[in-house]
């Protein structure tokens, strides 16, 4: 087949290809001209803040025992905090989490048994609600937590691709009714 006659196909075929469109989408209400359509249907669900995930990923690892995946959960800061109160003894920061102590002293003889979900975020978690962020760098998000014992807001810090929970003065939370 001659070359003129393969390109007339290969051109028909790139414009017959380019007219069909693919799938079209409407106009949102007041959005101007210029923008490009984009709109979802009203029953689909509406994916959560990504700082919800990184409150949800941490409760799952603390209920499941699993302390590797609840320190990567925590913030660099935290994580240092934490590295600071298990050095004196000869532990790693996630050893503090693995043996839910923490230490008082300068041995585990006088650590205190910690809850570090609660320390965290708060035991059964009812509701999550994103608020608004602060103007801050690196990006913070506050998500107010309702759990059977309370309220409590905490702070996630968006770091290494993911938001992860920030409390590096490692205080135990006060929780409003």
């Amino acid at each position: 087949m001659p070359l003129y006659i393969r390109s007339f196909f290969a051109l028909a075929l790139v414009a017959l290809l380019a007219s069909c469109g693919g799938i079209q989408l409407d106009r949102l209400a007041n959005e101007p001209e210029g923008s490009e359509k984009f709109t979802l249907p009203v029953e689909a669900p509406r994916r959560p803040h990504p700082a919800v995930d990184g409150v949800k990923r941490y409760i799952a690892a603390m209920q499941a025992g699993d302390a590797e995946k609840a320190w990567a959960q925590l913030s660099s800061d935290t994580r240092k905090a934490m590295q600071q109160k298990a050095a004196p003894l000869g532990l790693r920061g996630m050893d503090l989490l693995r043996l839910g102590k923490m230490p008082v002293g300068e041995t585990m003889a006088s650590a205190v048994p910690m809850d570090f979900l609660a320390l965290f975020a708060v035991r059964g978690v009812k509701t999550l609600r994103v608020l608004a962020p602060p103007d801050r760098t690196p990006p913070e998000q506050p998500v107010e937590l309702t759990g059977k014992d309370g309220t409590r807001v905490v702070t996630l810090r968006f770091e290494g691709y993911a938001w992860r929970l920030h409390q590096p003065d490692l205080a135990m939370p006060e929780l409003r009714p």
